[in-house]
């Protein structure tokens, strides 16, 4: 017969979670004043490729690894919170990259951005590293639909741009 009480599931994790990795964007100067936190619903890791560079030697073709390509742009999915805390600061972060008051750019106000795995009590997990997205600003952040009809969460969906990534310790 199995060992099993209700005390040992109270040590288990939130295993009704519905995310599994985190974004933090640090704190953009003159933006946001803190941290942004984002628990993603989607995300892909990024995928990144090798150029081949061909040259033709003594009647043959010889190949050569050339430049790193890496798939752009970086898209998450996340929940919104009744007190739109997120889309207020990305909407900032976007108008800080080209002020649309004013008709110009302010500025490329691009941040290394990390993606991190988290385990089922939401906790970071160290052991995993977490992936660096350098130089990253908002390409854009997609339409909302809203419906009375629609009982589901309200969901943004982000797309970044970034010039490398890599994983990290």
């Amino acid at each position: 017969m199995a060992d099993f009480s209700i005390g040992r599931i109270q040590e288990l994790g939130d295993i009704q979670r519905t995310y599994t990795w985190e974004l933090l964007i640090p704190a953009i100067s003159d933006v946001t004043q803190e941290d942004l936190q984002i628990r993603c619903r989607t995300v892909t890791i990024p995928g990144r490729s090798q150029e081949v560079i061909t040259s033709n030697y003594g009647g043959m073709e010889v190949h050569f690894p050339g430049r790193q390509k890496f798939t752009q742009p970086f898209n998450i999915t996340f929940e919104e919170f009744a007190d739109r805390k997120v889309a207020k600061a990305l909407y900032v972060w976007q108008q800080s990259v080209f002020d649309t008051d004013v008709g110009g750019g302010a500025g490329k106000q691009a941040v290394n951005v990390f993606l991190q795995l988290t385990d089922y009590a939401g906790l970071s997990t160290q052991s995993y590293g977490k992936i660096k997205l350098t130089n990253c600003w908002p390409e854009s952040v997609a339409e909302v639909p809203l419906s009375y009809a629609e009982n589901g969460a309200i969901q943004y969906t982000l797309a970044l741009r970034y010039d490398t990534w890599n994983y990290e310790n």
